[in-house]
């Protein structure tokens, strides 16, 4: 699927966009495969619960029939329009959301300069009664005044009503879902989520411009980080077979800093 030129206009202005029933065609195929992964994770990256929330880490690594969605034309042309033809992939995750998700941003200070898409693939309906992404729009542009204060703003009324709390009362766009839509996020964007019940579940993707040189830095922290995870590498076992293939090129930054982000998984576990 091409998008359009307003559609990558209201990306870059914005931080976010939602693309309706992408992946309708997909999703009972996701769905089934999605909950494999969490009914067998002894077979997996073993999930990381924080607060409620479960993160099964290397989920569309691990997974073939996941993997298959992932450089998926409908993706591909997507992250391709916003992202350029050289984009890198750097992981995924499956989520189980329980409550509230407060106030937060994706990236790191040391990695937030460039272009990036964090793409959510809900698997539940869901609106602002039942646990939506929230997003406050231009937050993402991380450079500018309005970003830092709205950020600044937003990140410290967590605490004010009590931790781990969304305070809905800051300015912000709900962005309602349904089984088969994408929606994307600029990874520097502020956003949240507020109720939900007992069960969320996300399988997300993540994507970065071609990074250059003078940011490897902050990649290999932003890498790091993600292997901390129980990742020691974001390369999993399924990939192996991509990286001799046209979407392996997709996968070369990650690949080639490998051995950094093993090492600082080992470090970590240790």
């Amino acid at each position: 699927m091409k998008i359009s030129d307003k559609q990558i206009e209201f990306f870059n202005t914005f931080g976010y966009l939602k693309l309706p029933g992408l992946l309708y065609s997909k999703y009972e195929l996701i769905e089934s495969a999605f909950e494999q992964c969490w009914s067998n994770f002894s077979q997996y990256p073993k999930p990381f619960v924080r607060f409620e929330h479960g993160f099964l880490f290397q989920i569309a690594e691990s997974h073939p029939e996941l993997l298959s969605v992932l450089i998926s034309y409908e993706i591909e042309d997507v992250v391709t329009s916003l992202l350029g033809s050289n984009f890198q992939y750097v992981g995924s995750k499956g989520n189980r959301f329980h409550g509230d998700t407060p106030w937060h941003r994706d990236s790191l200070d040391e990695f937030n300069r460039l272009k990036s898409i964090h793409a959510l693939i809900y698997l539940d309906e869901l609106n602002e009664d039942s646990g939506c992404i929230r997003v406050i729009p231009g937050s993402h542009r991380i450079l500018e005044p309005y970003s830092q204060i709205a950020g600044k703003i937003a990140i410290q009324s967590n605490n004010e009503i009590r931790p781990w709390v969304l305070d809905i009362n800051i300015p912000h766009v709900s962005i309602p879902s349904k089984p088969g839509d994408i929606i994307l996020i600029n990874h520097n964007i502020v956003h949240g989520s507020q109720g939900g019940g007992d069960d969320r579940r996300l399988l997300s993707f993540n994507f970065w411009e071609e990074i250059p040189d003078s940011e490897t830095e902050g990649f290999l922290a932003y890498l790091c980080k993600h292997s901390s995870f129980n990742v020691e590498t974001v390369i999993g076992s399924v990939m192996q077979d991509l990286l001799d293939q046209e979407w392996g090129k997709h996968c070369r930054q990650v690949s080639d800093h490998r051995d950094i982000t093993r090492k600082a998984w080992h470090k970590w576990k240790v």
